[in-house]
């Protein structure tokens, strides 16, 4: 047989099996035989000596050019055949191998250093001959345990215990390739061979749980191998942070991947091991334990074994996971002997051994990287296996859930949960780690889990992971932030579900004790503003959870702390009052700025939300914040006025006076007092919206406001009058019967109610003689000099003192130049505030007429001293608009001079209005702008191109706008008369003309309220100041329009005469 053996191996070294068995029908006999000379022989080898000698003496007798190799190759050819295969089995060849794996795992050095060039060639020769022993010694056993009965054998002779023990035995580092190889055998085994025999035998040995318990005495060792490192090396952190659990921020590297599959994790996982195939190697190359290192004279430090480590536990997750499929059995071993918590821990470990700060060197980080990657593709793998699948609960019973809402059933086969434990591996270890990048691996992990099945999510939420996971939120970094953020509006966008008790975590974070991070406030509003977005249920649903509540006291607590500048009084007032300590927090403008535009989409079309709001502190706050000065004026200011802390306190005229001064302001909150107003009047107008009973309450103290605004502050009213114009543009209420209401039509009688007309009037009169001495008026005056017209009035010569006269008299009077462009932007808001509320609303007309009239708006727009200034066109072009209702349907605040310098106004192109281009650019036939009139022949000239320009246009009559507020028409030409530039008289008149002629409507309403006795009086006017043979202005202006226009208007002047 000893001759046989080699020759049969020199033949056969390369047949395949079906070319063995015709050549040689006898070679499953021949098989038996080998098989039993071999076991034979290894057994001899190995009885009555130690460990180290036995499993010594058997490697010499395999080694290469040895008969014993010889006889293993012979093997490894018969293992080949069927036949031949059940007689190797029947021989006890497995329990031999398993026996040598057992033995080998104890071989003594064989890699002592050379002290010699021969002796070096010696070692490598030795190094290539164990290289090939190995090789073939594990072949051999591939191609065995590959088969049932090879492992039924195993079972049989109570072996297979020995192969789970072995790769958990402590060895040196150059053994650490035969544990390596019996991790093999049991992949193998467990891919191939599993069936409920083998998993009972399996069960009865306790095998799970001592390779658990194996598992544990290392995942200590490792810890305890990280502190002396840290302690000798002077790794600043590490000791502290394995003992506390209090790791710093990681290395930054890229998170487990939002793979959308399984195959996906699955697929990850193999890129990692082949990274690291490289490096493993260099793993292999450690002891278990410091001790064993230094006995073997490998790294003395002791390399850190995470790589073995995770190799174990793949080796058992392939057992659960095959065994999984038919049995719990395995399973239920694994977490009765607290194989789920050993994984939290690893993980937890792991993640601390590459901080920054920790004992690993750069190497032994990405390895350790690199096996918690791997561990974590382990574990989201065996969240799906399981022999019976889980079912999530029929129904749920959550607030706010649609009543139609049906719980998914499990679709995607596969890819269902069924280990629930496994899952909350993950959440145990998320919650308990303080690695970022384990944290970030754990949340793509859970976050994968839920997209790969719509059941996912409820079959797990029994666990309230989302609550739990939100509770740290504080101590994320900003992307781990976002990517919990981002778990959260997958479940309610995706699964369309309310996760109330994540919602109720978010709104304890946020009202916590210690305010909220920055970057945790901006992710949380920005999520609850795309959920409302989404749904407008989350309305009530943010109500409930406090959310609500939350911003309310955000939005008083920033106010309390710029009230006072951080003082202790205002302090005091705030805790009195319920809130807490204003923060630094609130004096980041954009964080300001999403609190109050979250309020405010809360507050929209929801009254149970403005009712809450209104019995808030808040309430009052914003109508404060609303008088927020610019930055440049904190601190400048008296005493504060404004509304009280109660939600029913009013606005006094004096809270419009800004923020109480007597101190500078913190810098903290300069940012935010540049931006506050906006916010706040957005939100005062959701409160007007809202349509109840207190809208006119609302709307009056925002008139309070702008009735008490400083005369200096032309901002401020801008924007309180551009918020009132925007509560008249909306559509139909939602609450409505019968098709819905007119909202425009509701917030106009809220207007009137609440006194709105009166207080534009006043803001008017507040700019009583502000144009008078901000212009030289010596061009206009010297260009006019030949009419005489009313003397300056009172209001002229005050304005000097006041801060619309120059910026040095405006700084002597202690407030700021208000530009003449910002004046005139105001006026413009306050005709377009009047025009609007009245357009298409009978009674808000009749009340304007009978209460406020329009002699009272003649004497207002007199005092403004405005008349003959190079700014006066702008005031009839007001009026203008004024009486044909053609303002732009916006709040724009910018104004520009369109129709007198050259370009027609879109104001005639507005809602009803005549478009643009249809009322002509009169100056448009000069070059270079409209001519200043300096003697009667230029006047002539002006005159003579207007009744061109107005010939050319003449097919354009039926497009006149029509007259809307005729009595506006008598009150621009009434002012017209104390007009000294001949420019504006004539482009003024002519439009008015032009108006009058344009439709029969228009003459019929004009000559009710005596436009053509006006301009019959400024014609006359004229003519006995210039003379009867005089062309003067008027004259001129009417002479400007056709025969057939001048026929009608000389039998509506006729009419009037009689």
């Amino acid at each position: 047989l000893n001759e046989l053996v080699p020759l049969f191996r020199m033949v056969y070294a390369h047949s395949e099996a079906k070319e063995i068995m015709e050549s040689f029908p006898d070679a499953p006999t021949f098989s038996l035989y080998v098989t039993k000379r071999f076991v034979k022989e290894v057994r001899k080898r190995a009885s009555k000596q130690s460990r180290q000698d036995a499993s010594r003496v058997i490697l010499d007798y395999l080694k290469e050019g040895s008969l014993g190799h010889d006889f293993m190759v012979a093997l490894c050819i018969l293992s080949q055949l069927k036949a031949a295969r059940e007689n190797l089995v029947q021989a006890a060849l497995p329990s031999t191998l398993v026996k040598c794996m057992y033995l080998f795992t104890d071989l003594p050095d064989i890699a002592a250093a050379p002290s010699s060039a021969s002796s070096a060639s010696e070692a490598e020769a030795k190094a290539e001959s164990f290289e090939g022993q190995y090789l073939v010694f594990m072949k051999l056993s591939l191609s065995l345990f590959r088969h049932v009965s090879a492992v039924l054998e195993l079972v049989k002779t109570d072996n297979l215990a020995f192969l789970f023990r072995t790769i958990t035995i402590k060895c040196s580092a150059q053994n650490q390739v035969w544990r390596k190889g019996a991790m093999d055998w049991l992949g193998l085994i467990a891919r191939h061979c599993l069936n409920l025999d083998i998993v009972k035998y399996i069960h009865s040995k306790a095998c799970i749980a001592h390779n658990v318990v194996c598992l544990q005495a290392m995942r200590k060792e490792l810890v305890l191998l990280l502190e002396q490192r840290s302690s000798r090396g002077g790794g600043g952190g590490a000791t502290g942070v394995l003992a506390s659990g209090n790791i710093a921020a990681s290395t930054g590297a890229a998170g487990y991947g939002d793979g959308g599959s399984a195959a996906a994790i699955a697929a990850a996982a193999a890129a990692t091991a082949a990274g690291t195939a490289s490096a493993a190697p260099r793993a292999s190359d450690a002891a278990v334990e410091p001790s064993a290192a230094a006995a073997s004279g490998a790294d003395k430090d002791g390399a850190v074994p995470v790589m073995e480590m995770v190799q174990m536990c793949g080796v058992l997750f392939c057992l659960l996971q095959e065994s999984g499929k038919f049995s719990k059995v395995l399973l239920d071993d694994y977490a009765s002997s607290k194989g789920y918590e050993l994984l939290v821990d690893l993980l937890v470990a792991f993640g601390a051994s590459f901080c920054p700060h920790g004992a690993l060197d750069v190497p032994e980080c990405r390895q350790a990287e690199d096996a918690m990657r791997m561990l974590l593709s382990s574990v989201t793998e065996l969240v799906f296996c399981g022999p019976v699948a889980v079912k999530p609960p029929a129904t749920k019973v959550v607030p706010f859930l649609d009543a139609t809402f049906k719980v998914p059933s499990p679709q995607n086969a596969g890819f269902n949960v069924r280990n629930p434990a496994a899952f909350q591996v993950l959440q145990s270890a998320f919650v308990q780690s303080r690695s970022p990048l384990v944290q970030e691996c754990v949340l793509s992990a859970m976050l994968n889990i839920f997209s790969l099945d719509a059941a996912n999510y409820f079959i797990l939420e029994p666990l309230h992971t989302l609550a739990l996971c939100i509770e740290k939120v504080d101590s994320l970094a900003f992307d781990l932030k976002e990517l919990l953020f981002k778990i959260l509006e997958f479940v309610v966008c995706s699964l369309n579900f309310v996760p109330f008790p994540a919602l109720v975590s978010m709104s304890i974070q946020l009202k916590g004790s210690s305010r909220p991070q920055r970057s945790t406030a901006m992710l949380a509003l920005r999520t609850m503003t795309k959920l409302v977005n989404f749904d407008a249920r989350y309305r009530d649903v943010f109500r409930e959870v406090g959310l609500l509540d939350i911003l309310h006291d955000h939005v008083f607590s920033f106010d309390a702390g710029t009230q006072s500048y951080e003082g202790e009084a205002a302090v005091a007032a705030a805790a009195a009052a319920g809130a807490a300590k204003p923060s630094t927090l609130f004096s980041d403008g954009d964080v300001f700025m999403a609190h109050m535009d979250c309020l405010a989409l809360l507050l929209h079309a929801n009254p149970a939300n403005v009712r809450l709001f209104r019995d808030s502190p808040a309430y009052a706050a914003v109508f404060r914040l609303v008088t927020m000065p610019p930055d440049d004026r904190v601190g400048h200011g008296g005493a504060a006025g404004g509304a009280g802390a109660g939600g029913g306190a009013g606005v006094g005229a004096g809270g419009a006076g800004g923020v109480a001064g007597g101190g500078a302001a913190s810098a903290a909150h300069r940012e935010v007092l540049r931006v506050a107003r906006a916010p706040a009047l957005n939100v005062v107008l959701r409160l007007i919206s809202a349509g109840a009973r207190q809208a006119v309450e609302d709307m009056g103290k925002l008139l309070e406001v702008l009735q008490g605004t400083p005369p200096d502050r032309i901002d401020l009213k801008c924007d309180i009058l551009r918020t009132i114009q925007r509560t008249f543009v909306g559509g139909r209420s939602s609450g409505s019967k019968g098709g819905g209401s007119d909202d425009n039509s509701l917030a106009k009688d809220v207007f009137r109610e609440a006194g709105g007309f009166v207080s534009v009037i006043s803001v008017l009169v507040g700019l009583e003689g502000s144009f008078g001495g901000a212009a030289d008026n010596s061009t206009a005056s010297s260009s006019s000099s030949s009419r005489t017209l009313a003397a300056p009035t009172p209001a002229m010569a005050r304005s000097a003192a006041s801060p619309f006269g120059s910026p040095a008299a405006a700084g002597a009077a202690g407030a700021s130049y208000v530009e003449p462009s910002s004046k005139l932007g105001l006026l413009r808001m306050i005709f377009q505030t009047l025009a609007t509320p009245m357009s298409g609303h009978a009674q808000n007309v009749a009340f304007f007429r009978e209460q406020i009239g329009y002699a009272t708006l003649t004497e207002s727009l007199r005092l403004l001293a405005l008349i003959s200034t190079p700014e006066s066109a702008d005031l009839f072009e007001n009026l203008l608009l004024l009486a044909t209702d053609t303002f732009p349907r916006r709040a724009d605040s910018s104004f520009v001079r369109r129709s007198i310098s050259g370009s027609p106004d879109p104001g005639f192109a507005g809602a009803g209005g005549t478009p643009a281009s249809a009322i002509p650019a009169w100056s448009a036939v000069f070059e270079g702008g409209r001519p200043h009139a300096s003697s009667a022949a230029s006047t002539a000239s002006y005159l003579t191109a207007l009744s061109s320009t107005s010939a050319s246009h003449r097919h354009q009559r039926s497009a006149a706008p029509p007259v809307v507020h005729a009595a506006a028409v008598c009150v621009a030409l009434r002012l017209l008369r104390e007009e000294r530039d001949d420019t504006v008289v004539c482009s003024v008149l002519q439009r008015v003309l032009a108006v009058v002629v344009g439709s029969d409507v228009n003459k019929q309403r004009l000559s009710g309220v005596g436009v053509v006795a006006l301009l019959l009086d400024l014609w006359l006017v004229e003519q006995r100041r210039n003379g009867d043979g005089a062309a003067c202005t008027s004259q001129a202006s009417i002479a400007a329009v056709s025969r057939s226009e001048r026929t009608d208007l000389v039998a509506m002047k006729s009419n009037v005469i009689m």
